[in-house]
């Protein structure tokens, strides 16, 4: 029988937890629960960012957080990136899920972090929690024989680098890369220091990774690529991009190439295309979708948020909100948004002279800063109350930029 939500407490896990844990999770997320290895399995999220419910002298429920940026306009949020939630079957329905979650979410706004992004097994669970949609992230599949032939449009290019194995001492010229690049974007990520290794593929044995680095020694691009069975019976391996970033068109051509030398071996090679990516812009139409997941995200400081976000340094505007936060106290209510060559101030007592705010509830608000709904979109769908023709022009803007995509998984 399901025990009343009151009587299930909730805690920051332990070590002694981690065993339970992988059970836990092993249940909700596996078909075939293999045996708990802490060797092959570390935690690498901190414990004070780990929630447990205990309930009949075992943990129940569990919810979980990195420790990442995640990069929007420009500029970077303290970012919470939820992972791990789970329910014993016994235990749902019965609110536990949403008292674990919304207790992590209020655990690392207290720590710092200004939103929260997750790829949600639940879509409506996650809404009901002020999550809205937020980036996209997309697999495709390409022919090697293409990527091996793979130049920058106009023509060759030489970068002036030299690719080679990577090794430890190139995880923080990685992490340059990838802030560069995420810069450039929206949705991005980058990691803490003591888990860029992981990111980065050096600590794992499944992996490859290289590195370009120019004439001084600075890293200018890094390729993660990953083999292994293949499903073709043609191919030797199949072959996986985990991440390619460069800082420039040529080396990122020459990184999709030592992609395309392992045709014939492989045939195909999944990646994650951006808008932008050189196998799009200069491939063939061989390209095929493989797979596909939604990053959802939600604010969790909306004046951090909104002073944290990059903006156009060329653009200015003004905009009355009223936002609507149900789960967590003070992040609601009136507020108004003003940008001046670049630079963002929020007003939290503003002067209305008369305008009525725009109306928002929080998960909208989180899909419009992120760059995944456009203004006008939001405002024909209805999600934007009393907004007028000239705010939608404004928001439109003041947020404008390249559709959000990330490339990490957790």
């Amino acid at each position: 029988m399901t025990a009343p939500l009151r009587t299930v407490p909730l805690r920051t896990a332990t070590p002694d937890d981690h065993e339970a844990l992988a059970l836990l999770s092993a249940q909700a997320f596996t078909v075939s629960p293999a045996p708990f290895d802490p060797a092959r399995r570390p935690y690498l999220v901190d414990d004070a960012r780990r929630l447990v419910a205990d309930a009949d002298g075992r943990v129940v429920a569990h919810a979980a957080a990195w420790r990442f940026g995640q990069w929007f306009g420009g500029g970077r949020l303290s970012c919470a990136g939820v992972a791990g939630v789970a329910v014993a079957p016994e235990h749902r329905g019965s609110g536990l899920g949403t008292a674990i979650v919304t207790e992590l979410l209020r655990t690392v706004r207290a720590q710092g972090d200004v939103v929260a992004s997750l790829y949600p097994l639940n879509h409506r669970f996650y809404r009901s929690l002020g999550f809205g949609l937020s980036s996209v992230r997309r697999r495709d599949r390409i022919p090697t024989r293409e990527l091996a032939r793979t130049q920058p449009p106009g023509g060759r290019r030489d970068p002036g680098v030299t690719i080679r194995p990577t090794t430890l001492d190139d995880v923080p010229g990685i992490e340059q890369v990838l802030i560069r690049r995420a810069r450039r974007g929206n949705g991005l990520l980058d990691h803490e220091p003591r888990h860029a290794a992981r990111f980065a593929g050096i600590a794992s044995a499944s992996t490859y990774a290289w590195v370009a680095v120019d004439a001084v020694g600075t890293v200018r691009g890094y390729l993660l690529l990953q083999r292994a069975t293949p499903v073709d019976p043609v191919e030797w391996f199949s072959v996986s991009v985990a991440d390619l970033a460069a800082d420039d068109v040529g080396t990122e051509a020459a990184l999709w190439r030592l992609v395309g030398s392992d045709h014939p071996g492989a045939r195909t090679a999944e990646a994650c295309l951006p808008p932008g990516s050189l196998p799009r812009l200069a491939g063939e139409r061989e390209i095929a979708p493989a797979e596909e997941f939604t990053l959802m995200s939600r604010l969790l400081d909306v004046e951090r948020a909104l002073l944290s976000r990059g903006w156009p340094a060329d653009v200015d505007g003004s905009v009355l909100l009223d936002v609507v936060d149900p789960v967590l106290a003070g992040n609601g209510g009136p507020l108004r948004l003003t940008v001046r060559d670049g630079v963002p101030a929020v007003d939290r007592d503003p002067a209305t002279d008369g305008a009525a705010p725009i109306g928002v509830d929080i998960a909208t608000l989180t899909s419009l800063v992120t760059g995944y709904l456009d203004p006008a979109t939001a405002a024909h769908a209805g999600l934007l109350a009393g907004a007028t023709g000239q705010d939608v022009a404004t928001l439109r803007r003041l947020l404008a930029g390249p559709a959000p995509h990330t490339v990490d998984f957790f």
